[in-house]
């Protein structure tokens, strides 16, 4: 079959944008994108997304014609997916900070509600509202299912004890969060399987009739682990040491169960058994797969992406001619399947990288049409995104590295003042798709780097273990190692050098100033770690409770006699450039005592700081008005401090 997308005509279609003769403002790039999720109904008939509208979080929902529907402000909310459950009811996935119950030891947390939104009738309500036995907070959405004509949403929540007397009820935190099935249009659940044994927790894979496929329970001390079919049988169980086991997905016939492992000193393993029980056999041994196809409805796998690849590889030789025809159409643009229709005659298609700040498609089978939804910044034309490519370089010590440098649209690279700007996590990775911070400082006239250094996952396990215990070390030599080669190719001046990130990156920020000396001019960081044993010890992340956790840190950290060796906090007399400290009031993450702590050990010092505050934020930076905040201070303060011109 020959396909209808052609280069020419999506390139047509990002060359609409009236070109720009100037930079676009900061604010441009600090703004929230103008969408940041859209899903399709199982009919096709409607398209709803998550927007930002005049700077403020907005669910539409538009006719297949492109009529307006629906336009729900959220308010105080902050819309983190949207979600068709049938061709009515859209599912709307939103949190919030707000103040931890005593059970809990952090002071903030962020709570993640479900709403579910009557399209015809233009209603709302939330999942659990109104019924006192239960937390009204979801913890996971494990797909919708058509049951006896009936749409259904299968989420996880938490049920509470009647407390004493039966004054009202309390958390008795000796039980995970169970899996419910929430009838949308009459908004009425059911529990249909149990969270895990006291010291467990629990996830769980849904089969088409709507039946609970799989459960895995795994214990927080010593990371015993089995997985159970429908009938509570056990068909494999193992010991992960690590808490390294998960369900990935159903087989591509519904009638198996793919869960993957990550034994200590070894790649991660997908192993696939029947339901009925059996012998677990390799699964798709020796890829490295980046992300799993799903079919909407049914929950059965469709097919997974590859590293490194253009296109999926689909059960279906038909659907994966037009992914590779996509791919061809979107060349250099990172397409990426974001919504399927259960027919697969539909696919939502995001783009973004060189020349185009962020797309989005409605691509049709049938009918042989494109047609563009949406773009992200629809304010940065094509001409103004900044050429991006990988950088491969290696470290002091031999190891191979890459990293994403973004050069300034239309500026020789050569000599460039240059942005070091390494990730958050620090377990992620950066790549070649459009990065609104890194294009921020390259529209200002700076080279921008983002070192994948080591721990990042963009690379096999040995590359990722050479993290354990490399914070504020070898992790932190790997940035600097990045900045000497991208100088001795002539892209960017060795004496001209910023270090700026978020969370990690914000670490990595501080470390860059006071454990490394002389490399760079001034330091951004943003809900930085400022000292490791109060993120390990005080901040108590229920991430490390248990056996497993204490040995994950172990591994990660090393002996505690040596953190205080690489927290900057500890160093702040050794700062020897400007810093610049911004944090969200209501970071539930990194609070917000990393940063004023910092600020108090360096003003002790007598070094040069200053400390911005965000009010309301988070540490996702999940609101326009302070993320423009964020980017406007930080890009200031790198051009007062080591100015492009």
């Amino acid at each position: 079959m020959r396909y209808f997308m052609r280069s020419a005509f999506v390139g047509a279609l990002l060359a609409s944008a009236p070109a720009m003769a100037e930079a676009p403002p900061v604010s441009a790039y600090g703004n929230l994108p103008d969408i940041t999720a859209m899903d399709i109904a199982p009919d096709g008939s409607r398209l709803a997304a998550a927007m930002t509208l005049k700077g403020a979080p907005t669910v539409v929902v538009w006719d297949s014609t492109g009529k307006p529907l629906v336009a729900l402000p959220a308010g105080e909310a902050k819309i983190r997916d949207v979600q068709w459950v049938g061709p009515g009811h859209l599912v709307v996935r939103a949190s919030q900070t707000t103040a931890v119950p005593a059970e809990f030891r952090r002071l903030r947390y962020e709570a993640f509600g479900s709403i579910v939104l009557d399209v015809d009738k233009g209603t709302t309500k939330q999942i659990f509202e109104g019924d006192q036995s239960k937390l009204k907070l979801t913890f996971g959405h494990y797909g919708m299912r058509q049951i006896d004509g009936k749409w259904n949403l299968f989420v996880s929540g938490q049920g509470l004890d009647r407390e004493f007397g039966n004054t009202g009820y309390v958390l008795n935190g000796r039980t995970s969060p169970g899996l419910f099935k929430i009838d949308v249009a009459a908004m009425k659940e059911k529990q249909v399987a149990t969270g895990g044994d006291q010291g467990e927790w629990a996830t769980w894979l849904v089969d088409a009739a709507g039946n609970v496929g799989a459960k895995l329970a795994i214990s927080n001390q010593g990371g015993i682990w089995r997985i159970e079919n429908s009938a509570k049988k056990k068909i494999v169980s193992g010991v992960a040491p690590d808490g390294n086991v998960d369900l990935v997905t159903l087989g591509y016939d519904g009638n198996s169960v793919i869960y993957s492992l990550a034994p200590i000193g070894s790649e991660v393993q997908w192993m696939e058994v029947p339901l009925s029980g059996g012998t677990p056999k390799p699964f798709l041994e020796n890829v490295p797969v980046n992300r799993i196809y799903r079919h909407p409805v049914t929950g059965s796998m469709l097919g997974y992406l590859e590293d490194g690849k253009a296109f999926p590889k689909m059960a279906d030789p038909a659907i994966e001619q037009t992914m590779q025809q996509l791919a061809a159409s979107f060349l250099g643009r990172h397409p990426r399947l974001e919504g399927i229709s259960p027919d697969l005659t539909k696919f939502i298609v995001h783009t973004s990288g060189n020349k185009d700040s962020g797309s989005w498609y409605l691509i049709d089978t049938v009918s042989m049409n494109a047609n563009i939804l949406g773009r992200d910044y629809p304010a940065i034309s094509n001409e103004a995104v900044g050429p991006v490519r990988i950088v491969r370089y290696q470290a002091a010590d031999g190891l191979q590295m890459d990293g994403v440098l973004t050069l300034p649209p239309g500026r020789e690279a050569k000599t460039l003042p240059v942005v070091m700007l390494p990730h958050g996590g620090p377990y992620s990775h950066d790549t070649t798709n459009f990065d609104w911070w890194a294009q921020a400082y390259a529209s200002r006239g700076y080279a921008v780097f983002q070192p994948n250094f080591r721990g990042s996952t963009n690379r096999d396990l040995a590359f990722q273990r050479a993290a354990d215990g490399e914070w504020g070390r070898k992790m932190q030599s790997d940035i600097s190692d990045g900045l000497a080669e991208l100088a001795k190719q002539g892209i960017v001046h060795p004496r001209r050098a910023c270090i700026v990130g978020g969370s990690y990156g914000g670490y990595a920020a501080l470390a860059g100033v006071t454990l490394q000396k002389d490399i760079y001019k001034c330091a951004v960081a943003v809900a930085p770690v400022s000292d490791i044993t109060d993120m390990l010890i005080k901040d108590d992340l229920s991430m490390f409770f248990g056996k497993v956790g204490r040995d994950s840190i172990d591994r990660n950290f090393g002996p505690r006699s040596t953190w205080s060796q690489v927290s900057p906090r500890d160093h702040a007399q050794q700062a020897n450039a400007p810093i610049l400290l911004i944090h969200g009031k209501d970071d539930s993450v990194v609070p917000i005592y990393h940063s004023t702590s910092m600020k108090a050990a360096l003003e002790r010092a007598g070094k040069p700081v200053e400390l911005v505050t965000l009010d309301g934020e988070d540490h996702w930076l999940s609101t326009s008005a302070t993320r423009q905040k964020m980017l406007e201070a930080a890009v200031a303060f790198v051009e007062r401090h080591n100015p492009a011109d």
